[in-house]
């Protein structure tokens, strides 16, 4: 067996060692900087190690990354993975997994920690793996790291008498994922397993994979201080100068009207969506697929390319959805790469309030490297805060809180009074942040982070979810987008966008105080609408903060990465 150790900018270390299974199979792992309290054994382990980093700015314990790399050709790699194709296979690789990576794990670091303190980890396929292990050894893995499952493996008719912990998570962008994660979810919560099902905004190998381990390892194994031991960037201005009233009802578990919380779409019957379409254009369409909640892929009957109908429900403003409208027409004829109308009058009225916006699908490329679209995010920002605002209407906030961010605000607010004292933490985390209200204003897209860039190669990604563009505090988007890109990224997302954009200093300093802003507030709205239980919203708040603590220190850091 060769070894190869590797210091990079992370404070651990990395090392690659070549096994003689199957001809030569490599496992690399991530050595954190402190003796490891837990252990994550994981498939496809050339970039899952790389995982570690992110640890490294949570709010978790010093956690070891042991993983086994995965075959770059999907066919043999999904009988390895899953025994549902190939069982001689899979029982093959498992025995390697299981006997010989764990007991070389043991002897070259001097780690064997109990079922308690180990899991295992696995996305798309790899999840079939982390499942199909997980389910058959849970005296060695006592928890279980899911992301975006395949279909190959599917719950057992009679589950095991003893299961592991389970975490998953799918994108609402990957219908087919989603829909196998849920279908675990559901089979092992029925067996008595201890399950989390958590939705995120994505589609298979996007960035939410990445983002929600930590919040899997914090769940699996605790946090690594006490709570509220990580203090959140001051913010030179508060939204408000109060809390909302909360709900006087258990604190342990949230007590609200849950009547009617879960998320409806706006049209029942997705063949109104396609008959309005298609009468508007005067051609025909049908279904292609359902991508999220109110949002469908149509594809024309007789050629053309395939569009993308959003529909929005009365409480979204008609002047929203117009301001939508109104500027991805202007930006038609420009080199900016957004997504494009698909007629002159994008915007279709739907009766009792509601509207369509209608694009162009765009179908995506694989970027060259995972910097490349952030890098474009930051200079596209920019350029759209040079362009003239003046007759737009104000806009910057999530459409499903408000208009503005500051509505954005004041409503996520609303939400965490009514669930009470459970996400007092959050609530009072939020009332603190800074809604960029007095600093200077442009032309601002609600949410240009790079779920919203469409990759093409080595071209321009297309920018595409308007809705809400408008005018606002031009460093309100940037927040986010830099809270995105972590405390790796944001230094050069923020000199990238200086580059065109020279921000005040007021800017400058008020910047900090709104980075956990948008998260927290989706958090908010997600606890309220069972998308996320109480917990992981407490969960998620401490590595929020973390995180944001880490942007903000790599941010006044001129020499950093």
């Amino acid at each position: 067996m060769e070894d190869q150790t590797i210091v990079g900018a992370v404070s651990g270390e990395f090392v690659t060692e070549t096994f003689d299974y199957d001809g030569g199979r490599q496992v690399t792992v991530y050595v954190p900087p402190d003796p490891p309290e837990a252990v994550v054994f994981a498939g496809d382990g050339q970039f899952i190690s790389q995982w570690g980093e992110v640890l490294e700015t949570a709010d978790v314990p010093s956690t070891m990354i042991v993983g086994v790399h995965g075959l770059a050709d999907e066919t043999p790699r999904l009988r390895e993975y899953s025994p549902a194709f190939a069982p001689e296979r899979f029982a093959a690789h498992a025995r390697f997994f299981v006997e010989d990576v764990r007991r070389w794990t043991g002897s070259r670091f001097g780690v064997a920690l109990p079922a308690g303190r180990t899991a295992v980890c696995g996305v798309s396929a790899g999840g079939e793996l982390a499942l199909a292990i997980g389910l058959r050894h849970p005296d060695i893995y006592g928890a279980v790291f899911c992301a975006s499952p395949g279909a190959g493996y599917r719950p057992p008719a009679l589950m095991p008498s003893s299961l592991p912990r389970a975490y998953l998570v799918a994108g609402t962008l990957e219908p087919f994922f989603l829909e196998n994660a849920t279908r675990w979810a559901a089979a092992l919560r029925d067996a008595g397993a201890d399950v989390v099902m958590s939705e995120r905004v994505g589609s298979n190998g996007d960035e939410f994979w990445r983002q929600e381990f930590p919040l899997m390892v914090a769940w699996a194994f605790g946090r690594s201080r006490p709570a509220g031991s990580v203090t959140a960037p001051s913010a030179s201005r508060r939204v408000s100068g109060h809390r909302p009233a909360r709900n006087p009802g258990n604190p342990g578990k949230g007590a609200w009207d849950r009547s009617g919380v879960r998320v409806r779409p706006v049209v029942k019957n997705a063949e109104t969506v396609v008959h309005a379409v298609a009468e508007s254009l005067c051609q025909p369409l049908s279904l292609d697929s359902v991508l999220d909640v109110d949002v469908y892929r149509l594809r024309p009957t007789d050629g053309g390319p395939d569009l993308v109908a959003r529909a929005f429900g009365a409480s979204v403003e008609a002047a929203t959805v117009n301001a939508a409208a109104r500027v991805l027409t202007g930006l038609a004829g420009t080199p900016f790469p957004a997504e494009r109308c698909a007629s002159d009058s994008p915007m279709l009225p739907l009766g009792d309030g509601r509207h369509l916006l209608v694009t162009e699908y765009v179908e995506p490329t694989p970027a060259p490297g995972p910097g490349f679209i952030l890098a474009w995010c930051a200079g596209l920002l920019a350029r759209l805060a040079t362009r003239s605002a003046r007759d737009l209407p104000s806009g910057g906030g999530w459409h499903r809180l408000g208009v503005t961010p500051s509505r954005e605000i004041a409503e996520a607010l609303r939400l965490g009074g009514q669930i009470g004292p459970s996400v007092g933490e959050l609530v009072d985390t939020l009332a603190d942040a800074d809604d960029g209200t007095g600093l200077p204003e442009a032309l601002i897209h609600a949410d240009l982070t790079p779920p919203n860039a469409v990759p093409r190669g080595d071209q321009p990604p297309v920018i595409i979810d308007w809705i809400g563009v408008g005018r606002g505090p031009r460093v309100w988007p940037l927040a986010f987008l830099l809270f995105a890109a972590g405390p790796r990224g944001a230094r050069r997302g923020l000199d990238r966008y200086t580059r065109s954009i020279s921000l005040s200093e007021e800017e400058l300093l008020r910047l900090p105080g709104m980075l956990i802003t948008r998260p927290l507030a989706l958090d908010l709205w997600s606890v309220a609408h069972e998308r996320m239980t109480v917990q992981q919203s407490i969960t998620r708040c401490h590595a929020h903060r973390a995180r944001a603590v880490a942007v903000a220190a790599a941010l006044h850091d001129p020499d950093g990465p």
